[in-house]
């Protein structure tokens, strides 16, 4: 008899244990949310009725819950805007589809809204991964958008994404694949984003631009076969091509921007100039694999690997990895850089304590390691050449700018292999 009550008591215990850790630790089953776009509208979200429409999906969405999507026998071509719900990191919601990449995500611009497929404004706890954007005529001007317009937003995050193609033939000025970034009048970030594992495979202008970004992770993404794009709009003249651009818009942002890490990327096969101007048109390019402007601090930039980037290009329309403007408190280390045009690390403007160290340069076009002067009353500073290897320059292994050595204080450059 005794052993009978204490074998009910201690079910009792085990069943209360459960309960109380699963409201501690959120143990419940996550909502699967699944989206059919070939199904009956308008669905409810169950495996047997699926919503017909993304967007109907994520209206519907609480912390925690999964969004499926399912193939269809045409792409998705909706417009998708997520204003919520705000989760924490523990229980963000997964917006995804059924099974990796099986989806085709081919947004349409609408006389409403040509800016971008999807975007995420002011929303913590997002997590995009999975997904296939494709490029078309119709297209609007950006694949996927994550925004910090009326506060800062944490902890949102593009895993293993794809775009492909995109405004190859639609040719804005300043279009992007991937655009996350805050508000600098009014001092709003992003914190803690994670951009890892995305594919951008073709691209015009402009592949991934971060800003406002604090301690952000932006690793193991690959940006592939860039092509020149028009500076502004309706321009022909002035072209340029970035693979990634981190910025704050405003180098007097009250927002803060510091902290990022870049590591594990891999940029190759851009367009060169020669290439751009022929098929633009145009009078002038400029290309970039990486380009730091405007404020972004206290960054990591390492284990990136760049390579045929605007490849017969010289000269210093082509500076591969660039840090410019307040871009203080770099660090670039250990990455590779092969075959590539014009300069390949550069640091110019005003910007202070930046570190290039360890990293191995084969065969640029002009020069290995390019340091630029600031400003005549506020010179750069303490910039350090340390460690890195320079192999077969068209030009030159190290230039410093004339203007550099009067605008430039405290700069170190030694144990170089050139």
């Amino acid at each position: 008899m005794l052993s009978g009550q204490l074998s009910v008591r201690f079910v009792i215990v085990c069943i209360v244990l459960y309960f109380l850790l699963a409201m501690a630790f959120g143990a419940s089953p996550a909502t699967i949310r699944y989206v059919h776009g070939d199904s009956s509208c308008p669905g409810d979200g169950s495996d047997q009725a699926p919503y017909c429409s993304i967007q109907a999906s994520v209206d519907q969405a609480q912390c925690g819950d999964v969004i499926r999507l399912r193939p269809t026998m045409q792409p998705y071509t909706e417009q998708v805007t997520i204003t919520g719900p705000s989760c924490p990191a523990s229980t963000p919601v997964f917006l995804e589809p059924e099974r990796q990449h099986e989806i085709a995500w081919q947004p349409r611009r609408t006389p409403r809204n040509d800016v971008y497929g999807l975007s995420l404004v002011d929303v913590d706890g997002w997590v995009v991964r999975g997904l296939t954007f494709l490029g078309s005529p119709e297209q609007p001007r950006n694949a996927i958008q994550i925004r910090a317009l009326t506060r800062s937003v944490s902890h949102t995050a593009l895993l293993g994404n794809r775009v492909t193609d995109w405004n190859l033939e639609t040719r804005y000025s300043n279009s992007t694949a991937l655009v996350l970034g805050g508000n600098y009048q009014a001092g709003h970030g992003l914190y803690g984003m994670r951009v890892e594992g995305n594919t951008i495979q073709g691209f015009r202008s402009r592949g991934l631009v971060i800003s406002h970004s604090n301690s952000g992770l932006i690793a193991r993404n690959t940006l592939s076969g860039g092509r020149c794009g028009p500076s502004t709009p309706g321009g022909t003249q002035q072209q340029h091509l970035v693979g990634a651009w981190t910025h704050t818009g405003d180098y007097l942002s009250v927002a803060q921007a510091r902290g990022d890490v870049w590591e594990h990327n891999r940029i190759h096969d851009f367009q060169t100039i020669e290439d751009c101007l022929a098929e633009t048109g145009g009078t002038n390019a400029t290309v970039h694999a990486f380009w730091c402007d405007s404020g972004p601090s206290d960054g990591v930039f390492a284990h990136n690997d760049i390579w045929n980037i605007a490849r017969t290009s010289q000269g210093h329309r082509v500076r591969v990895a660039r840090w410019e403007a307040r871009c203080h408190r770099w660090q670039v280390r250990d990455n590779h850089l092969w075959d590539n045009g014009g300069w390949g690390l550069t640091a110019n403007g005003i910007n202070f304590d930046v570190t290039f160290a360890g990293n191995l340069i084969e065969r640029p076009a002009s020069v290995c390691v390019v340091l630029g002067g600031g400003g005549a009353n506020s010179p750069a500073r303490r910039r350090t050449v340390q460690g890195n290897t320079c192999v077969a320059p068209g030009q030159m292994p190290f230039w410093k700018s004339p203007g550099a050595e009067a605008q430039s204080e405290g700069d170190v450059i030694l144990g170089n292999s050139w």
